[in-house]
């Protein structure tokens, strides 16, 4: 605090400390101590601050300390008067804060980058389909060993390019295979509390404060999730709480659960947030932690809530604390009696071995496909296989198509953007159910992404077609169809 002659009036803590070596700093220069200047700052924001009547606050590169700070200025007006007698200034460091911005600038970047890359990759793929299935089909017709090592250089050169755009395609969608651990969040979190010890205790002892972690967790709380991520989250969420507790003060930790959802709740006895704050709290180009935090930022543990399908929201007063809440979808454990271990068969790509294979009726194939290079291709491959294949062009067609003919296995892609192939799958599966359907998909998919199209599709194969992809594709439908379990 400081009267109209800069003059400081009063110092907290951290101001004696930093500016003075722990000395009181009263009856000093503020713009001598804090700016290291022999008069006023030019810059001085308590000018611009009194004549709109707003904070406005100022943001400086400070060269002693190779880093960023920004300065508010709040009037102090007296009860009976309108002008200010003395006013508060607040300065905090702002490095974190400047490199989120620049790194937000850079996932923007990336973001773009990434639709640009998941566009072409696309393309590319439909390319080096039509480029393969050329190859593999030359390849039958020519006995020259010269032509023929030339065409198994360009096969070669071509699934490297396949093998490249599956790397794109990696970049530019957001991976949740990465999602599938199973976390046991009473461990998790325990682990956490742990690693944060030096900071809630260590460095707070260091400064002559106490602050307390207490815990009240339900054991047996299990999600799917990432867990270096999740620790992640809420080790910067209490290393926030800890900065918000210049002078001590408790954390506490809770976790309980309903039928569907998992809750942690991190509740600190800190200073509080405004309204503004909160508003803010979440936005890449803001953060509360000071320069020795994670810089991670409250913005990515957002993002890594949000990524494992849960919410998390903040309620806050000024001088009464924090409290985060997030809410996780519950994973649910069976457990299988020792007795029956024996009897549990794992299934791999809905492919159910059976040492007791049946006779079964020819294969009759169905291609379904709007991309004619796509129809030919499919076509071709499983002919060269000995299949019996029929192919259709039109979504609508094939429906009556496959009434006539009642078809084994169908192939067909989604037909997007309507997705057109997946409602037709879905008809034709009501119409025969133990039809076996396939995607043919021009992106490689995550596990998850998968798993949506499990209703309509029993198998998915990706881009570029290969006769080995449908060769394999083919071996697991027949051991599909001679289980007799489709």
């Amino acid at each position: 605090m400081c009267d109209f002659n800069y003059n400081i009036i009063e110092s907290n803590r951290a101001a004696d400390f930093i500016l003075n070596q722990g000395e009181k700093i009263s009856n000093k220069k503020c713009y001598k101590l804090l700016r290291g200047q022999k008069k006023t700052c030019p810059d001085c924001p308590l000018k611009a601050t009194i004549q709109s009547g707003k904070i406005i606050p100022h943001s400086y590169f400070d060269r002693r300390f190779d880093e960023y700070f920004e300065e508010r200025i709040y009037p102090v007006v007296a009860k009976q008067d309108i002008n200010p007698e003395s006013f508060v200034l607040m300065c905090r460091n702002v490095t974190d804060i400047k490199s989120h911005e620049n790194k937000s600038a850079q996932l923007k970047k990336l973001s773009a980058l990434g639709k640009i890359s998941s566009g072409v990759a696309h393309d590319f793929n439909n390319m080096l389909t039509i480029v393969l299935g050329r190859i593999q089909s030359m390849r039958k017709h020519i006995d020259n060993p010269k032509v023929l090592r030339d065409l198994e250089m360009m096969e070669k050169s071509a699934f490297d390019g396949a093998e490249k755009v599956k790397k794109i395609q990696d970049f530019a969608r957001h991976d949740k295979d990465e999602l599938k651990t199973l976390i046991d969040l009473y461990k998790l979190i325990n682990e956490v509390v742990e690693l944060s010890e030096p900071k809630w205790e260590k460095d707070a002892e260091s400064k002559g404060i106490l602050i307390k972690p207490i815990l009240n967790l339900e054991e047996n709380l299990y999600i799917n999730g990432n867990p270096s991520d999740l620790r992640n989250a809420f080790a910067n969420i209490i290393f926030n709480a800890v900065d918000a507790m210049p002078d001590g003060g408790l954390i506490k930790i809770s976790s309980y659960s309903d039928n569907q959802f998992v809750f942690v709740n991190f509740e600190d006895t800190g200073m509080g947030m405004t309204e503004e704050i909160m508003d803010k709290i979440f936005d890449p180009f803001f953060t509360t932690k000071g320069a020795k935090g994670t810089g991670m930022g409250m913005s990515e543990v957002y993002g890594i809530i949000k990524r494992h399908e849960g919410t998390i929201n903040i309620t806050s007063s000024i001088g009464l604390g924090t409290t985060m809440k997030i809410k996780i979808p519950k994973r649910k454990i069976k457990y299988i009696p020792a007795s029956d271990e024996e009897n549990v068969v794992i299934a791999d790509s809905n492919v159910i071995e059976n040492k007791s294979l049946k006779e079964h009726t020819p294969i009759k194939i169905l291609i379904i496909s709007e991309k004619g290079y796509d129809l030919t291709l499919i076509q071709e491959l499983l002919s060269d296989l000995g299949y019996n294949v029929t192919t259709c062009n039109s979504y609508k067609n094939s429906i009556n198509l496959f009434r006539k003919e009642r078809f084994n296995i169908v192939f067909s892609d989604l037909g997007e953007p309507t997705m057109k192939g997946m409602a037709t799958a879905q008809i034709i599966r009501n119409i025969k159910r133990n039809t076996i359907t396939v995607l043919l998909s021009g992106l490689s998919l995550s596990q998850k992404e998968v798993h949506v199209f499990e209703r309509s599709f029993n198998f998915t194969i990706t881009k570029p077609f290969t006769k080995d992809k449908i060769k394999f594709i083919m071996q697991e439908i027949n051991n599909l169809l001679k289980s007799g379990k489709n």
